[in-house]
């Protein structure tokens, strides 16, 4: 579930993925030299998908819709299935966390 630090065996930062959040997270960046300009067409393309801002609680304990689309989008190719459905998928903060509400669903009757 929790494979460590990636920067600990030399994965380099990922700092496209930072400055798309930075954005998200503080849209006066987008206005700025701060951010590249992919990552501010990104997070611009984000902005209007996203039903609540991010950093704030997702408006459906499930996270994000658009993020769910797409997780069951990946899962419908990688798998060449069509029967993963996003309403179905539940985003979480890590796999620890995943494994954790299942098992409190599971012992809660």
């Amino acid at each position: 579930m929790n494979i460590g630090n990636p920067q600990a065996v030399g994965q380099g930062h990922i700092s496209f993925n930072r400055e798309v959040l930075s954005g998200l997270i503080n849209p006066a960046l987008l206005n700025t030299d701060a951010l590249s300009y992919d990552a501010k067409e990104r997070a611009m393309k984000y902005s209007k998908l996203l039903d609540t801002p991010m950093g704030a609680y997702t408006s459906n304990s499930k996270g994000y819709q658009y993020a769910r689309d797409k997780v069951a989008e990946f899962i419908n190719k990688r798998d060449n299935v069509s029967n993963a459905d996003a309403k179905n998928i539940y985003l979480t903060n890590g796999a620890g966390e995943g494994v954790k509400l299942v098992f409190n669903m599971l012992i809660r009757g």
